[in-house]
Formats: C-alpha cells, sequence, structure tokens
C-alpha cells in the first residue's frame, strides 16, 4: 500500500464497505494485505487494520489472527489497544463462532482495564461485561471487583460500570433477591451495589453523578432513606453553574414531594434551553396557587423552543 496516511485510511475504509459483497478469493488477498499492516510499526496503520479486519473476517481466519489481537489489546499504544478492543467487540456481537474465540480473551481484556488510557479502559470494561453477560455470578463479582477496588480513572468506564451495576440490582428484585423493606437489608449484592451507586454521587465527574443518581432513582419501592442520597445530589445539581448539568437534573422527572421546593426555583432559570424543560415537569407536579409563576416570561432569555419539544 501506499505511504500516505491520508490514502492509506480511504484505503480501509473502502474495503470495508465492499468486503461483503466481494469475491471470498479477493478477501484473502486483502486479508493477507492487512495482517502485514496489523504487524508494522505505525500505530495509525495498526489500529485501521484492525478495525477493516474486524469486519471482513470469519471464525476460521479469526482463529489465524488471533495471536495478534491478543498482543494488541494489552499494547503500549492506547490507539492500537482501544482499536483491539472494540474489534474484540464487533466480532464477539458478528457470530456465535467468533464469542467463543473472543472469551478467550479475558485475560488479556483484564489486564487493559488497568490501562492508563481512558478510552482503553473504557472499551476494556464493555467487553468485559459482554464476555460475562451470560453469567449472573460473574457479573456480580465484576461489578464487586471494580466498585471495591476503585480501579476505574475513565469517567466513561464508572458510568459504564454504574449501569451495569443498576442492572444486577434490578435483576436481584425482580428474582425477589430483595427484603421488601429497605434496600441496605437485602442481600450482600444488593448492599454492595447500592453503597457503589451512592458513592458515585461524590465523585468529581458530573456525568457519573448523575448516571448514579438517576440509576438509583429508577430502582423500584425504595424506602425514602435510600432514595434521598439521589435527591439531594439533584437538588444541588439544579443549582449548579453549568448549565447542562441543570438541563440534566431538570429533565429526569423525580417523585413531587422531595424536590418540589428546587424545582420550584427551576423555572425560572435564565439559560435559555433549561426553562422548557424544567417548566414541563412543573405542570404535573405544583400547586395550583403557584402555576402561574411559571409561565411568567423572563427578560433574560428568548426561548424559542416549541412546547412540544418539552414532553
Amino acid at each position: 500500500m501506499s505511504d500516505d496516511a491520508s490514502l492509506r485510511r480511504m484505503v480501509y475504509l473502502f474495503i470495508k464497505e465492499v468486503a461483503e459483497t466481494c469475491n471470498p478469493d479477493d478477501v484473502i488477498i486483502v486479508t493477507s494485505s492487512l495482517t502485514k499492516d496489523m504487524t508494522c510499526d505505525v500505530d495509525l496503520y495498526r489500529a485501521n487494520a484492525l478495525r477493516v479486519l474486524a469486519r471482513i473476517i470469519d471464525a476460521a481466519m479469526l482463529g489465524a489472527i488471533e495471536r495478534y489481537v491478543k498482543q494488541a489489546i494489552v499494547d503500549s499504544s492506547g490507539m492500537v489497544s482501544s482499536a483491539a478492543l472494540v474489534s474484540a467487540t464487533h466480532l464477539f456481537n458478528a457470530a456465535p463462532e467468533n464469542a467463543v474465540i473472543v472469551r478467550r480473551w479475558i485475560g488479556e481484556t483484564q489486564e487493559a482495564t488497568a490501562s492508563p488510557n481512558d478510552m482503553v479502559q473504557f472499551h476494556a470494561i464493555q467487553l468485559m461485561y459482554q464476555i460475562k453477560s451470560t453469567d449472573r455470578l460473574a457479573i456480580s463479582k465484576l461489578v464487586q471487583q471494580f466498585s471495591q477496588k476503585n480501579t476505574l480513572r475513565s469517567p466513561l468506564a464508572v458510568t459504564c460500570l454504574v449501569r451495569y451495576t443498576a442492572k444486577l440490582l434490578l435483576d436481584e428484585i425482580a428474582q425477589g433477591r430483595s427484603s421488601g423493606g429497605s434496600i441496605q437489608d437485602g442481600s450482600p449484592i444488593m448492599r454492595g451495589g447500592y453503597n457503589f451507586l451512592v458513592s458515585c454521587l461524590r465523585h468529581k465527574e458530573d456525568m457519573v453523578i448523575y448516571e448514579a443518581a438517576r440509576a438509583i432513582c429508577s430502582l423500584p419501592n425504595l424506602e425514602p432513606q435510600d432514595l434521598s442520597p439521589a435527591i439531594n445530589a439533584l437538588q444541588q445539581a439544579l443549582s449548579s453553574p453549568k448549565p447542562s448539568m441543570r438541563f440534566d437534573s431538570c429533565e429526569y422527572r423525580l417523585h413531587p414531594s422531595p424536590c418540589r421546593v428546587q424545582v420550584q426555583r427551576g423555572p425560572r432559570d435564565s439559560h435559555r434551553r433549561c426553562q422548557p424543560f424544567r417548566r414541563h415537569p412543573c405542570h404535573h407536579h405544583s400547586a395550583q396557587d403557584w402555576i402561574g409563576e411559571l409561565h411568567r416570561p423572563s427578560p433574560q432569555a428568548d426561548l424559542g423552543i416549541p412546547y412540544r419539544h418539552c414532553r
């Protein structure tokens, strides 16, 4: 191939798009060329070759290049490691035969979760979850491992872990393993998962805080004392100087009684994108004596947003 980086990337994209409609004999020739790129010294070429190979190879070809992909997952280059993890995810979903092979890469994927690169951690935790998704005990151990050791530095990876924890708790409740009272009186998995979600409410990243609050509020039949940490976090977010955080907090509709005091302040928000989304929940949860106050024009914001978008 050419040494021009832009031209090579165009060739990679072209191969990926037309591979499914080509003669299998031609695909083998291309695969040989891509395998050479996968073992070259240029990280950009290696990463792109991995992504393309994941789209065009079958289980038989995957067995031939398995060693190279496993080496790429633990590569010191974040670009190559991330590409290998994303490629493994695509291969896992492509066919059951591929999934059998990808499951053998659990050791390399576990090692990638300790990478200093945020995107590598993010993709590694996703692949780990996919590999273990059919085993409830393995998922609970995965959540416990990363929630207790606190080794994930990537906010995207922590957000994924919050979602996996929430799903685990929902499954525990659906299968009748909750005590029916406070979640702190439930099974060890429920107590550990809930405590992890509460600890994420104190995370330095806004996305993690909101995701943890949303996860707690989504759990059914929580006692008021179990719900209060999430309510307090969202109330604090309504006073955040960041419009995006205020927007997220008011868009998520909570039970009216815990948040009425803070939500009454919300519709007077001066940011033009926050007003309509804060005003709409108040129509459902507010007392009649101050509904008119919600629609008083704000001199600081010309919304220009049709009301239908607030529903």
